[in-house]
């Protein structure tokens, strides 16, 4: 679990501990009393089985990514609404060749998790769909400005829950090639 798990963790004990505490005080009577349960129950479920809990699994399947068990890499236009124009690919582009996707596996697994860093203005956008020869598929967004390449990884590829940010500039120079 990362420390964001923990955090969200302990912070939906804290309200489950909390609202069982004050319904006991005011005997169940108030739909108030129902709000700390509630909101300790949603936390400590996105923490332990949601969306939350697939994070690390995620992240690990693209820093340490086995090319032999990739058939295709799609390259395609953002979806972020707000980001079209930025788009680095006016329409989708799969790359086939075993070389390619050998190479560019090989600069996904030098990706790193940035703390916090999100590229705010890029000068470039895309989405990157990894298919799988198993027909298992990850999704993932990416940010470029200048020598800076950005992989937000978020539970849908653009959208969703916000999992992690990897600093992949090597990724991204490969991004002018494939264009």
């Amino acid at each position: 679990m990362t420390i964001k798990e923990i955090s969200i963790l302990i912070c939906g004990i804290v309200f489950l501990v909390i609202g069982i505490l004050v319904s006991k005080h005011n005997k169940w009577k108030k739909f108030k009393t129902y709000i700390p349960i509630l909101l300790g129950l949603f936390l400590v479920y996105i923490s332990t089985v949601g969306p939350l809990s697939e994070s690390k699994k995620i992240i690990n399947e693209i820093t340490k990514i086995d090319n032999t068990k990739v058939k295709s890499i799609t390259f395609q236009p953002t979806r972020y609404i707000g980001f079209e124009k930025l788009s680095m690919y006016k329409q989708d582009s799969t790359v086939y060749d075993r070389n390619s996707i050998k190479d560019i596996c090989k600069r996904l697994r030098k990706s790193k998790i940035e703390g916090n860093r999100f590229l705010k203005n890029p000068k470039g956008v895309c989405r990157v769909i990894i298919n799988y020869t198993n027909k298992k598929k990850i999704c993932f967004g990416v940010r470029k400005s200048g020598k800076t390449t950005c992989i937000t990884i978020d539970s849908d590829g653009e959208y969703g829950w916000h999992y992690a940010n990897l600093n992949a500039s090597d990724f991204g120079n490969i991004l002018k090639s494939t264009k």
